[in-house]
């Protein structure tokens, strides 16, 4: 079966090494095979919580020799300029907790700035040192906590959410906020997806195959958190990352104007020439990245 399966050349992407090659098809198979069983079953199945282990434990050892070989790279300068992004919302410093904060990056970015941390994540070996006291071994899905938080953040996470559980969840995060409090989820579009391990084995636009159960344009996004209670949605730090938009007094017209310019976009994209698609640079037109409030 492997000797039928080509990697797809990206633009901008580098090519894997032959070795690497390997590791991508053994680990999408793999992949795409449990999240089709994890597809068939109620959240309430105890073996789902282990099947979501499994699948990440896979997931997590391939992006150790993926790092390893220099195919992909942490990117803890982003992690920090979400972090500041996210950090000039508020007036001032509070709590805050992370949902599948991975090794926690972010976390650190937000302890540096002065915010009172913790995190969550399904499989905790990977957690840097400096965030092991902060971060809980748990499924996400069943977290509970008695804590208001001042904001709650998920960066990647909420396309891994099952599309069935994903009101549910949204509810769980809007309780978990104190009023005036921030949601902040930073997750890939599917317009120019997939962008789980199947983007490397799939056309672009097609269906993700991987832990990606549910990647959502921005207007579904809104759509579905504004059916929450959720409101006075932002886009921060879109479309420039660094310190030069406060200097230009650009941030917060951007933060508070862009999204009906980035959903009309996402109405208009489908009826783009296909060849048109691969190269036009879609992060510049719709944000990865939206805050709601509570």
């Amino acid at each position: 079966m492997k000797r039928n399966i080509k990697i797809i050349k990206r633009r901008g992407i580098p090519y894997p090494s032959v070795e690497i090659q390997g590791v991508l098809i053994n680990h999408y198979l793999r992949e795409k095979e449990i999240c089709s069983r994890i597809r068939k079953v109620d959240r309430h199945n105890p073996s789902r919580t282990k099947l979501f282990a499994e699948v990440y434990e896979i997931a997590h050892a391939a992006m150790e020799k993926y790092i390893e070989s220099g195919f992909l790279e942490y990117d803890t300068v982003s992690n920090k300029l979400f972090g500041k992004n996210i950090d000039r919302l508020f007036a001032k410093k509070g709590n805050m907790i992370e949902l599948g904060c991975g090794r926690g990056y972010l976390l650190l970015a937000m302890k540096e700035l002065g915010w009172d941390c913790r995190g969550v994540e399904i499989d905790t070996k990977y957690a840097l040192k400096e965030n092991k006291e902060e971060v809980e071994l748990a499924d996400i899905l069943f977290y509970e906590d008695d804590r208001r938080y001042d904001l709650v953040v998920m960066d990647q996470v909420l396309e891994h959410i099952p599309k069935n559980d994903c009101h549910y969840f949204l509810t769980k995060l809007y309780g978990m906020l104190k009023k005036g409090g921030f949601l902040v989820s930073r997750s890939p579009n599917p317009l120019n997806g997939p962008h789980d391990v199947s983007r490397w084995f799939v056309p672009l636009g097609s269906k993700a195959e991987g832990t990606h159960f549910n990647e959502m344009t921005l207007t579904e996004t809104i759509s579905i958190m504004k059916k929450v209670g959720f409101r006075n949605f932002k886009t921060p730090g879109f479309p420039f990352p660094s310190k030069v938009p406060t200097r230009l007094r650009l941030f917060s017209f951007w933060t508070e104007n862009l999204i009906p310019f980035a959903t009309l976009f996402e109405r208009i994209y489908p009826f783009l020439p296909q060849r048109l698609k691969p190269t036009l640079s879609f992060p510049l037109f719709v944000p990865n990245t939206i805050a709601a409030q509570k």
